[in-house]
């Protein structure tokens, strides 16, 4: 999850973000060379869903945010696809019939011999 914020001159901030499982994933974001921080993106990779995130000032500023360009992708999934499957049997159908073929050639040319 990730998202651009506009900050309204806060300065420094925390922003924590509260997990399914019960834990908490902290993001600091640090002031700009003149002590606010009017823009940025904040973004968090997870395996667990997130809950809700909460903002704090860590210089005691009332928080006053907007939010833009909110993104949520999906993780890569770690089981290979319907048809990644197919291709690998398929795959491995074609190098068995390969060796069974031969096999029987190198039996044939045995028996001739």
């Amino acid at each position: 999850m990730g998202f651009d914020v506009l900050y309204n001159d806060l300065g420094p901030l925390n922003v924590t973000f509260f997990l399914d499982d019960g834990t908490q994933q902290l993001v600091s974001v640090p002031a700009d060379q003149d002590g606010t921080n009017n823009y940025g993106f904040i973004g968090l990779t997870s395996h667990i869903p997130i809950k809700a995130f909460e903002f704090v000032s860590t210089s005691g500023e009332i928080v006053d945010a907007g939010f833009d360009n909110v993104r949520i992708v999906p993780l890569a999934s770690e089981v290979p696809e319907p048809a990644t499957w197919g291709m690998m049997i398929l795959g491995f159908g074609f190098v068995g019939a390969s060796l069974r073929g031969h096999r029987r050639k190198a039996a044939m040319i045995a028996q001739t011999a």
